[in-house]
Order: structure tokens, then sequence, then C-alpha cells
């Protein structure tokens, strides 16, 4: 992170809550083009959960939990900069 994006965070977090969250939209927002119709993105959201179903009725082994953990916990570790 660099220095000035450190100040602007640090900045940030000196707002409220409701602030920070209308900040954080809009940079989201500033990230994206146009954003999709819900509908498409319900409609993708339906596919995938329907696609991970069916793996799971199919009996295919997914990531085991202990694996999700530590690539969790590797990812905070590297944001808090350790």
């Amino acid at each position: 992170m660099t220095e000035a994006v450190q100040n602007v965070l640090d900045q940030a977090l000196k707002l409220s809550v409701k602030e920070r969250a209308a900040l954080a939209a809009g940079l989201l927002a500033s990230l994206d083009g146009e954003p999709e119709p819900q509908d498409e993105v319900d409609a993708a959201w339906t596919a995938e959960l329907r696609k991970r179903l069916d793996r799971v009725r199919a009996g295919e082994p997914g990531i085991p939990w202990e694996t999700v953990q530590e690539e969790i916990e590797a990812r905070l570790k590297e944001r808090r900069g350790g």
C-alpha cells in the first residue's frame, strides 16, 4: 500500500459508518462499468448454485475446511503486512 493510499485509508476510517459505506460504494462503483441488471445477476447466481448443488449430489469432494481456513488466514496475514 502506498503512503498516499494509507493516508486516504486513515482519513476514511475517521468517517462514520454511514459515510464509510457511501465511500466504499462509490469506490466500488468506480471500478466497474455499468452495473449488470439484477435479473442477470440472479440468473448467474442461480446457475452457480445449481452447479454446486449438482456436485454435492454427485458426491464430488469439495475443498476441505482446513485448506480453506489456511488460505483465508494467509490472505489476512498478507493484507495486514505480515
